[in-house]
């Protein structure tokens, strides 16, 4: 979880490159659902393989507090970084308002994931 939602906010930066998997399905009905539905995101979405991290995510190790250190570096760049008009990777770009809501919507639902 640490890794992949550090991934996601590396790439929500510009930090690395992910790819652009926007369309209007996305755009216009999923996005909506996603940020405003007044319930939790479902367990066991669909995730792009890039961001998966059974498939490509280093092996968690003793390195483990320092990658957590690492993300709320993350949290607090993209919390203090202009990100007006970013693309998201599946939602197209956003109001900085919306990245704002999507990182909290989306670490809230890993979080939960863990009984956090």
């Amino acid at each position: 979880m640490v890794w992949h939602v550090s991934e996601a906010l590396r790439a929500a930066l510009g930090d690395i490159e992910a790819p652009n998997r926007s369309n209007w399905f996305f755009r216009r009905v999923i996005r909506p659902v996603a940020f405003y539905a007044p319930f939790p995101w479902p367990k066991n979405g669909p995730t792009l393989p890039e961001f998966d991290a059974v498939r490509v995510a280093p092996r968690v190790d003793a390195a483990h507090h320092a990658q957590l250190e690492a993300l709320v570096t993350l949290v607090e760049r993209c919390a203090s970084t202009p990100m007006e008009g970013r693309p998201h990777v599946a939602f197209g770009p956003l109001t900085h308002a919306e990245w704002q809501h999507w990182g909290w919507r989306h670490t809230d639902h890993h979080l939960r994931q863990f009984g956090s």
